[in-house]
């Protein structure tokens, strides 16, 4: 029988993490808390190490095994993911962000820096998870936020265009006519998958009888830009 927090014995629980069963990857979680208390330094520490495994099917284990085994906004478990987002390699930065979403909380200012330093990723994919993790990490109006995602409207990838583009929504208090003139302008936006997810936030945004979102629609509708004028034909 292990001693509770034992090292070794969580590095042997944590290893099935890495095994091809993915019955047995999805019980470690449960697993763990059988020989330590959630939220355990040690714990969190070795389960989080697989963050960093080559294979994907592992480290979305991992994030599950995280969920479980972590406390939500426990500083050590928020610091020990974040370690990650330094790391070489970008998919394991990626996955870092995923687990912040998971140990961290809404507005939790630690996670937030955290997000804010891969909005500038060197892959496009990294840059990515980070927008729709602040979108998703930030509380409803935060300016802050808000405008770091717009931002990346402007981000030389499409894929990450479109997604800062669609996550706008989701971070802008609900009838703000300044967000609703923000996103508005996007549905001038030289690519028109942008401009489709402009929609799709002001959408979110606004309500559907909101008088300054239809007054927005208006002035895309004159525009001189055929696309911007069936994003808003759509809207």
């Amino acid at each position: 029988v292990a001693i509770r927090g034992d090292r070794q014995a969580l590095r042997a629980v944590s290893s099935c993490l890495a095994c091809q069963s993915e019955r047995v990857r999805r019980f470690v979680g449960k697993a763990v808390l059988h020989i330590a208390d959630r939220g355990d330094r040690t714990a969190v520490e070795v389960v989080a190490e697989y963050l960093e495994h080559e294979a994907r099917e592992v480290r979305k284990a991992t994030l599950r095994a995280l969920e479980t085994v972590a406390t939500q906004n426990g500083t050590h478990s928020v610091e020990t993911v974040a370690q990650r987002l330094e790391h070489q390699d970008a998919e394991v930065r990626a996955a870092a962000i995923k687990a912040l979403k998971r140990v961290g909380t809404i507005g939790h200012p630690v996670v937030l820096a955290a997000i804010h330093r891969r909005l500038n990723d060197a892959e496009p994919h990294t840059r990515c998870a980070a927008v729709e993790a602040l979108a998703a990490m930030s509380r409803k109006g935060d300016s802050d936020s808000f405008d770091r995602v717009r931002r990346s409207c402007l981000d030389r990838e499409l894929d990450v265009r479109k997604m800062a583009a669609r996550k706008l929504g989701q971070i802008a208090e609900k009838n703000s006519l300044s967000a609703i003139k923000s996103v508005g302008t996007l549905l001038q936006h030289k690519d028109e998958e942008v401009r489709e997810s402009a929609v799709d936030s002001l959408l979110d945004v606004a309500d559907r009888n909101n008088l300054n979102m239809l007054h927005a629609i208006s002035l895309r509708l004159e525009s001189p830009s055929a696309g911007g004028r069936r994003a808003a034909a759509r809207g």
